[in-house]
């Protein structure tokens, strides 16, 4: 069984005292149980939206927040993310909009390619969002 889905933890999102997250049961190895998929993507989105608000808002920057250096190739990371999603790694995330909305799940479907080799379509995450908003 894989960490994914042991943790239904799409981004792998470490434990951090701080967030209750909706749909969290406990800890594994230091990443969040969450009740099911669903939730994991719920938190990844509300996630990435705080980084987004608080100036973390390119895909350099949030990928550098959220993998740093010392313990990932950051910079593979960053490439894989902008040459995927098709732009520059400094191009602005926003969230005033769908089509920011809809950038948003592309990241998080890349993201979740990189951090637990899974193969979603941003749709499958809108309505995985649907169920627990």
């Amino acid at each position: 069984m894989t960490l994914y889905e042991k943790t239904n933890n799409p981004l792998n999102i470490r434990f951090n005292k701080d967030n209750n997250w909706k749909g969290q049961t406990t800890t594994l190895r230091g990443f969040v149980v969450f009740k099911t998929p669903e939730y994991g993507y719920r938190a990844a989105y509300v996630l990435l939206c705080n980084y987004i608000r608080k100036g973390y808002n390119t895909p350099r920057k949030i990928i550098t927040r959220w993998a740093p250096p010392t313990e990932n190739d950051t910079e593979a990371y960053i490439n894989y993310v902008s040459k995927t999603m098709d732009i520059s790694p400094d191009t602005k995330i926003g969230l005033e909009n769908q089509n920011d909305y809809w950038t948003i799940l592309i990241l998080i479907t890349t993201m979740a390619r990189i951090e637990n080799d899974l193969h979603v379509q941003p749709q499958d995450i809108n309505l995985a969002l649907g169920k627990v908003l």
